[in-house]
């Protein structure tokens, strides 16, 4: 038979017959697909155990008359002289109950010194024993895996193990997709999400089965075995899933919220989540606010990580002396980091502006005209030591041109830079989309850059265009120049 119809037949939980298979008191016999297959045998076993317990004859007796080595008279005669002193205490705290009642002091004046001396005179202990809802009952309550009903340590392992998975994903996906752009797609962040779930689902059996924790229950110091000893990697994978489905709601957005939630109110009601029955769950309460400072340090790191990755990105590939060709590289680069492509831009491999054509079956209506920049080099020894760009037009509207001054100055100078002087490089993108549109300079890693304006007739500003005005003569000319001193 089933853990399912074995619980029907005998009236006990399946916690209290994995407590007594941890005890070996029990050994169901394991079909080939690793399931228990339970006897009507092993059924009687379980009822003479509960009956016996039901009596509070401790466990290490019932096991040696299992086993042979007592007998079943001989316990029960040791349980009898054992009752028979508990009745005597069980009379003497009747009788200082009846005197204090009859005594009739309130408790503020209880003479408690003279009945605890009436108790240590009987030779019972001083110190109170714990309420006992049943006395029939209690032996079976004990005899149950440990559980812990710790909502909030579970519910922060579980979201320091996700947050490790999903690091994991973005820092491998960096490599082909810039991280800000992950940040910023509420589809890419989904696909995150569930590609943690993926891992999660692949990897947590992997270390329940041998390590009986994951990263984040290991740090709030939950730890999870079964009846014998760590989990089989078939019931690491059961309780896995079935944690993902009824405790995570299979990740739909809002409806795993309320699954969450769910579970947090069953654990504050010591409610064992289903996938949880027949497991031993312990939780090592000492050094909480430790494991708090650890918990908040191990997702500092991991916001770091991410942040020390998307700094990283803003380098192009080519690094120090550049040729036109590996110019333009980085140049497309930081088209795509900067989510660009949609205006066309790129440069060939001679560093020559050639927009890219629309894709098949599409056609781009332009709102303003794409001044198209005319690139300049001077070479020494096939690398380059000089940039011009510049850009004329007389229509009306025109893009700013920042973006083509910012291209083209990152280009060359992520090329230059070292870590040390990525916010400079921050900054300096500040910078050009603040004075596009004026003449101005700056220092840049490995060199300058000096741009000026020769305007006339137009209105607007950086980011948004340059607007003719009306009957008035206008032109607008702009030339950027790079000089080298890099490597």
């Amino acid at each position: 038979m089933t853990i399912k119809e074995l619980e029907a037949r005998t009236g006990m939980e399946r916690a209290n017959i994995r407590f007594y298979e941890k005890e070996g008191l029990l050994s169901p016999r394991r079909l080939d697909n690793g399931y228990r297959d339970y006897s009507e045998e092993d059924a009687d076993l379980l009822l003479r155990i509960k009956l016996l317990r039901s009596l509070h004859l401790p466990l290490d007796e019932i096991r040696e008359v299992k086993e042979g080595k007592a007998t079943l008279a001989a316990i029960l005669d040791r349980q009898q002289q054992r009752l028979s002193s508990e009745e005597k205490e069980v009379a003497l705290a009747g009788k200082v109950c009846r005197e204090i009642r009859q005594e009739g002091a309130p408790f503020e004046r209880l003479d408690a010194e003279k009945y605890l001396r009436q108790i240590a005179g009987s030779g019972l202990p001083t110190e109170p024993a714990p309420a006992k809802p049943s006395y029939f009952s209690e032996p079976e309550r004990k005899d149950a895996l440990p559980y812990a009903f710790t909502p909030f340590r579970r519910f922060f392992a579980r979201s320091l193990d996700l947050g490790i998975y999903g690091l994991l994903f973005n820092l491998i996906l960096s490599r082909f997709v810039p991280v800000r752009i992950l940040a910023g797609s509420f589809w890419l962040t989904l696909l995150s999400s569930y590609v943690s779930y993926g891992v999660m689902l692949l990897v947590e059996p992997l270390l329940l089965h041998y390590f009986g924790c994951t990263p984040g229950k290991w740090l709030w110091g939950l730890r999870v075995e079964g009846p014998e000893g760590k989990l089989s990697l078939r019931e690491a994978k059961e309780r896995t899933m079935e944690m993902f489905g009824r405790g995570m709601g299979w990740g739909i957005p809002v409806y795993s919220l309320w699954r969450e939630f769910v579970c947090i109110r069953r654990c504050l009601e010591n409610e064992i989540q289903t996938w949880d029955n027949g497991i031993y769950y312990s939780v090592d309460e000492r050094k909480t606010g430790l494991r708090a400072v650890g918990y908040l340090a191990a997702n500092g790191v991991g916001v770091g990580a991410l942040a020390f990755v998307m700094l990283m990105q803003l380098l192009p590939p080519n690094r120090g002396a550049l040729t036109p060709a590996e110019y333009a590289e980085n140049y497309n680069y930081y088209v795509g980091y900067f989510e660009l492509s949609g205006q066309s831009f790129q440069l060939d491999e001679n560093g020559q502006y050639a927009p890219l054509p629309d894709p098949p079956g599409t056609y781009t209506i332009y709102l303003s005209e794409t001044v198209v920049p005319e690139y300049t080099y001077q070479l020494e020894n096939g690398n380059i030591r000089f940039i011009q760009m510049e850009m004329s037009s007389d229509a009306s509207p025109i893009s700013s041109g920042a973006n083509d001054i910012m291209l083209s100055v990152l280009a060359y100078a992520g090329a230059e830079c070292k870590i040390t002087d990525i916010f400079g490089l921050l900054r300096s993108i500040d910078a050009i989309n603040t004075n596009a549109l004026t003449s101005y300079s700056m220092d840049i890693p490995g060199g300058s850059a000096v741009w000026t304006v020769d305007s006339k007739g137009y209105t607007g500003a950086p980011g948004v265009g340059l607007f003719a005005d009306e009957g008035t003569e206008h032109y607008f000319n702009q030339v950027l120049t790079i000089e080298c001193t890099g490597s």
